[in-house]
């Protein structure tokens, strides 16, 4: 059995280069990379996901799926393409995290911090944000299909072509947010202060207003 992971990182300082972690699943892959079911995450994941950042090893494609992170600080951490599907992220601080085309699909990110941060083309479907502060983030070409926001402070955040279909923003805070090419169909944005949100290019077609 080969010592190391099977893995090669296609991006950054270590591209081409392979994962050095053992492999300890049946795949050949090391616990992160792997995409088994029911993995046993060790104790101190916050720890070792902080660790692993401060010293510039990278955390490409690092299975985290139903990982429980709740208050977790991973402020700044580059989770770039990290799947965090069913994560327990309530609480966390994400405040300019990476996480540009993560998968975050039906995450709990309850109360989270996340301002400043970058989730471009991440993928949001069924996660909830409510109570979230996301003030000033990218959140351009996300798909947050029916995605929980409510009271969530959206405040100057990028929204530019994300598919907020059937999302529920109630209450939320979007003042000089854009939502320049957003896809709105039957969102739930009962609650919001309409105008205090950039109107240039939006397009609130059947979304449910007050």
């Amino acid at each position: 059995m080969n010592d190391r992971c099977a893995y090669t990182f296609t991006r950054g300082a270590d591209r081409n280069k392979r994962c050095t972690l053992s492999p300890i699943l049946k795949d050949g892959l090391c616990l992160w990379h792997s995409r088994e079911e029911r993995k046993p995450y060790p104790q101190g994941l916050e720890e070792f996901l902080l660790g692993r950042a401060e010293q510039g090893l990278s955390l490409e494609a690092f299975d985290l799926s139903g990982a429980f992170l709740r208050s977790a600080n991973l402020y700044a951490v580059d989770l770039t393409g990290v799947s965090l599907c069913g994560a327990d992220l309530a609480l966390a601080d994400l405040s300019r995290a990476r996480l540009a085309r993560a998968d975050l699909t039906n995450a709990f990110l309850f109360g989270a911090m996340l301002t400043g941060a970058d989730l471009t083309g991440a993928f949001l479907i069924g996660a909830d944000f409510s109570d979230a502060d996301l003030f000033g983030a990218n959140l351009g070409r996300i798909d947050a299909f029916d995605a929980d926001f409510r009271r969530a402070n959206l405040s100057l955040t990028n929204l530019r072509d994300a598919d907020l279909t059937e999302a529920c923003l109630r209450d939320a805070r979007l003042k000089g947010s854009d939502l320049a090419g957003a896809r709105l169909g039957k969102a739930d944005m009962r609650g919001v202060d309409l105008s205090r949100i950039n109107p240039v290019g939006v397009n609130f077609g059947s979304a449910v207003t007050d």
